[in-house]
């Protein structure tokens, strides 16, 4: 018997991350080589739950993304250790958000607060401003997508 649906939730603290396993899909090939890789070149040794999110579930952003419990349309979620990552069917790797996902995580770990505002080193280069639109070309997750795609992940 399946049971669709089926909502866990993350109790983290004073806020939670629902993982809807209805929109839960297996992780991609090369998943768990590209979690290893990244999470030791972010310096953790630890290793998140990861939640893969595909197929009808990516409903938004031109099918790269899902709406979150807010509301917004996202490409992933992090809280605490616990993952939500979008499988862009097919789309390699370091075109997803994992590293992005996993940077939010390793700055959990060591301490740095998870960097929600996208303004420390995970996310920018030295010296840029915080000013500047973020995306996943900079900083040490820029440089952990350019090692996969390298890696051919």
């Amino acid at each position: 018997m399946r049971l669709a649906g089926l909502l866990v939730v993350a109790t983290i603290g004073c806020g939670s991350l629902e993982v809807d396993m209805s929109k839960v899909v297996p992780a991609p090939a090369g998943a768990d080589q590209a979690v290893e890789l990244i999470t030791a070149f972010y310096g953790v040794s630890a290793r998140p739950t990861i939640y893969w999110y595909g197929g009808a579930a990516l409903n938004c952003g031109y099918g790269t993304g899902y709406v979150d419990q807010k509301g917004s349309c996202v490409g992933g979620d992090q809280q605490d250790d616990t993952l939500i990552v979008s499988d862009r069917g097919g789309a390699p790797l370091s075109g997803t958000s994992l590293a992005h996902e996993l940077a939010h995580y390793a700055s959990d770990k060591r301490g740095e607060g998870g960097d929600q505002d996208h303004c420390g080193h995970f996310f920018r280069d030295d010296g840029e401003s915080c000013a500047e639109p973020q995306d996943d070309a900079r900083g040490d997750t820029g440089a952990a997508n350019r090692m996969l795609a390298a890696m051919g992940l």
